[in-house]
């Protein structure tokens, strides 16, 4: 069989072909190769129109219709992706170029055996092994069926032309076709060999989401040198006495130590706890400091709980309500989650700057003792507090966000069914002025000033009021609003 690295296709974002980014100080074409030879393998191949792999001492061949290339977004395209499979004219291992394999991969691509076609990639689905990226990954494809494999190819691309192809088709597309599968869907069933390991595709090679450096970290962590940061999950509680809803809220608070228990296994938790009286932890639970209190409202307990991680040693802080749910594709994502804050000490991500922003939001120390909570409190109508201070770091330490993490997310409890959807959601607080009020910051981070002004911010809310009531009744039009209040509706 004829093993195939494809090295074709432009990148608008790479100075160099990606292909040439240096692991541990070896380019991950060479390494490639090297692996490949050290399996018995020699018919090996590069396909490429770049005379810059007639370096890799194997054949280069040119294919002139593989002309494809792309930006960072895939917005401005031209070619096909799926023409960086080079007919031969008989079996061919076709290995991704710009991929990383661990040994364990290569061993598993050549000693794989079928009668049509296989695909090598991640599953974040898996229970097997770890991710280095939270999401699918195509690595290989090993083609037996030559003749299946082309047609199949042939007709991705007239199903897209169709438009019955949801983007751009590449290596998962093909596959789900091949297997007779929903082409826009996720699945992945047959002819599929999961590979969860620092296998990965080199994306980004600078920066703070910079591939190489994450590859090497797993290196590291396989070798028991990777550093492991320390951290902590912060929990801000308030227990209402009424019944039910002192019930309920218990109920969610439980349910929450064990979703986090039976995805994070013992972790340290730090509380700041609101009227929990006679309220006790779980069992289960270790590693816990609780500071009890009677009532502090939200955003007094948004600072105690920055001021306490403050004074611990913990790297990070991990931010929970404790009435959120946590919910995952897949039981590695737990992990990948841990591993990704360890890629970025001083660092900090959100899941969401929408809604509940505040749940599995980890902040590093780092960050933390530079920027405290913002003074805005909800329960005075100033605006949501979690939207302003989410928005308020991403835009000004947007070299410290990261948000490469897929599969996992946090949300607010929100079954309007059961009597106590929130401490504070059904209080009379109005919601809409809240939102004014918050957007007028928004706009301000987006335009660089951070400066806090919550007179500003009521004077737009009124400002936005009284011109939707102008622009509903004819007073004003459009252009006039955006002249007078630098307010578009």
């Amino acid at each position: 069989m004829k093993y195939v690295i494809m090295c074709g296709g432009q990148y608008k974002n790479f100075a160099t072909p990606k292909q040439f980014a240096k692991v541990r100080g070896e380019r991950i074409v060479d390494r490639t190769i090297r692996l490949l030879r050290e399996r018995g393998i020699e018919d090996i191949v590069i396909t490429s129109n770049n005379p810059a792999f007639d370096s890799c001492g194997v054949t280069r061949v040119e294919d002139r219709k593989n002309d494809f290339s792309q930006d960072k977004s895939w917005t401005n395209m031209k070619g096909w992706w799926l023409d960086a499979f080079h007919d031969f004219g008989e079996s061919c291992c076709y290995l991704f170029g710009d991929v990383f394999y661990s040994e364990r991969a290569i061993d598993r691509i050549v000693d794989a055996q079928s009668d049509t076609s296989l695909l090598f990639g991640s599953n974040p689905t898996s229970s097997e092994g770890y991710l280095i990226k939270t999401w699918y990954e195509p690595f290989a494809f090993k083609v037996f069926d030559t003749k299946s494999f082309f047609k199949g190819i042939r007709e991705v691309k007239e199903l897209y032309k169709k438009g019955k192809v949801a983007r751009h088709p590449i290596a998962w597309e093909l596959y789900r076709h091949l297997n007779g599968l929903n082409i826009n869907s996720n699945a992945v069933e047959s002819h599929f060999v999961c590979i969860n390991d620092c296998t990965t595709d080199i994306d980004n090679i600078n920066g703070r989401e910079n591939d190489v450096d994450r590859i090497e970290y797993f290196l590291n962590k396989e070798e028991g040198k990777a550093r492991e940061l320390s951290k902590v999950f912060g929990v801000v509680s308030y227990i209402p006495d009424a019944e039910p809803a002192r019930s309920l809220r218990i109920e969610r608070l439980d349910r929450l130590f064990k979703q986090i228990n039976d995805l994070f296994g013992d972790v340290n938790w730090l509380i700041i706890a609101q009227n929990w009286k006679d309220y006790e932890v779980p069992n289960f639970v270790k590693n816990v400091d609780v500071r009890k209190f009677q009532k502090l409202g939200i955003l007094n307990a948004r600072k105690k709980l920055r001021e306490a991680f403050l004074k611990t040693n913990f790297d990070y802080l991990i931010m929970m309500d404790d009435d959120c749910i946590v919910e995952t594709i897949g039981p590695l994502i737990a992990q990948a989650y841990m591993d990704e804050l360890n890629l970025h000490p001083n660092g900090f991500v959100f899941l969401q700057y929408d809604a509940a922003q505040l749940n599995l939001c980890a902040i590093s120390r780092y960050v933390y003792q530079r920027e405290p909570m913002v003074d805005i409190d909800p329960q005075n109508g100033e605006g949501y507090e979690d939207t302003i201070f989410s928005n308020l770091l991403r835009y000004k330490y947007r070299d410290l966000s990261f948000d490469t993490i897929h599969g996992i997310k946090c949300t607010q409890f929100q079954n309007r069914d059961e009597k106590a959807p929130s401490t504070w959601a059904n209080s009379g607080i109005n919601h809409s002025l809240l939102w004014m009020r918050t957007e007028y910051h928004l706009k301000q981070f987006r335009n660089g000033n951070f400066v806090i002004d919550k007179g500003k911010a009521r004077t737009y809310a009124n400002n936005y009021k009284f011109a939707k009531d102008a622009l509903f009744h004819g007073w004003l039009t459009k252009a006039d609003i955006k002249k007078m209040y630098d307010i578009d509706l």
